[in-house]
């Protein structure tokens, strides 16, 4: 299935700008707050988050990172995990372990390159899920972001193929995480897609 009712939250204790990934990861900004008063916003929203999720039906589960490690990143579960239905977890991986992966577990690999302008200049995208939602019957995809002529055709393709709509957005609204969306199942297997407002808006 591409949809679950089940999602994983690590609540924040030491969320704020991660320095060593704030140098190609261009979505961070450097608020002009603390880091102690960034984590108590954090952890506001991300309670007001879990609360709204559940009153849909949406089965969370919450994980509270630890004090005693220095992990600004720990909210993004996704960014180093995956789950699958038969319990399996997955390493978090380059090229040639997201091949091997993928021929153990018998999907089509689609390997691209991601960009986003920067100052004039295009530079990788930290991670794909801001640029990319893959749900059941659609895929929200910033294709401007795919430079390579060849990729963005291949990409394509394979998004048709398994009978996807594809919903473009403009490299403006991915700055806006328009790309950074998740679709799950509530009470009565009813669908939500969640994003946060600045994607809404």
């Amino acid at each position: 299935m591409q949809i679950t009712n089940t999602i994983l939250m690590v609540r924040p204790v030491n969320f704020r700008m991660n320095e060593q990934t704030a140098v190609n990861n261009y979505f961070q900004e450097d608020l002009d707050l603390k880091n102690q008063e960034i984590n108590v916003k954090a952890q506001q929203e991300f309670d007001a988050f879990v609360l709204a999720l559940r009153e849909k039906g949406v089965n969370v589960i919450v994980v509270d990172d630890k004090k005693d490690l220095d992990t600004p990143d720990s909210i993004f579960p996704n960014n180093w995990v995956s789950f699958h239905a038969d319990g399996t977890l997955s390493d978090r991986a380059d090229e040639d372990l997201f091949i091997e992966f993928c021929e153990d577990f018998e999907y089509t690999p689609i390997v691209f390159t991601a960009n986003q302008s920067v100052a004039g200049t295009r530079k990788p995208i930290y991670h794909t899920n801001v640029m990319m939602c893959l749900a059941e019957t659609f895929a929200v995809i910033c294709l401007d972001s795919i430079d390579d002529k060849k990729e963005k055709k291949n990409v394509v393709n394979h998004i048709k193929q398994d009978g996807k709509e594809i919903i473009a957005i403009t490299e403006k609204q991915m700055h806006h995480f328009a790309g950074n969306m998740l679709q799950v199942l509530g009470m009565g297997e009813k669908r939500y897609l969640v994003m946060s407002t600045a994607a809404y808006n």
